[in-house]
């Protein structure tokens, strides 16, 4: 099954992303930033229905106090906007069903949204990576 999303950078045209599930179904990285002037940057992704966001990694620019580190981004964090519906799931997940493969997402949670019109954004300073948790079966515990 093929996924899409749209992805715009300091409100240029918007791009489409499309990505395959991979096999067996995991974490993957769905977006990586083009390598970007130093400076602050906004990144808007629209279009992301059937996906869960888990986190994003930010390399940060050689500007900033926190020169060419790499920093890992939670969906839960505050710098990130959402708009239109999303849920905000924790606890266990299994792949594909398989409960003997369970794991924890990063941060404990997933933002995931299906509407259509629904968007997110964050403004970062450096170049940006966006993963993703794709075909998750959240465990009851």
């Amino acid at each position: 099954m093929k996924l899409y999303a749209m992805v715009s950078i300091d409100g240029g045209q918007a791009s489409q992303v499309a990505y395959n599930d991979p096999s067996p179904q995991n974490t993957m990285q769905w977006y990586k930033s083009p390598t970007l002037s130093d400076g602050t940057h906004t990144v808007s992704i629209t279009r992301i229905a059937g996906t869960a966001v888990d986190y994003m990694v930010v390399t940060a620019g050689l500007m900033t106090p926190l020169s060419g580190q790499t920093l890992i981004v939670d969906d839960a964090d505050s710098a990130i906007s959402y708009s239109g519906t999303w849920s905000n799931t924790g606890g266990r997940y299994a792949i594909n069903g398989d409960s003997s493969v369970e794991f924890y997402p990063y941060g404990n949670g997933v933002h995931r949204t299906s509407a259509v019109g629904s968007s997110m954004t964050f403004q970062f300073t450096g170049a940006i990576s966006v993963f993703t948790l794709l075909m998750l079966y959240r465990v009851e515990n």
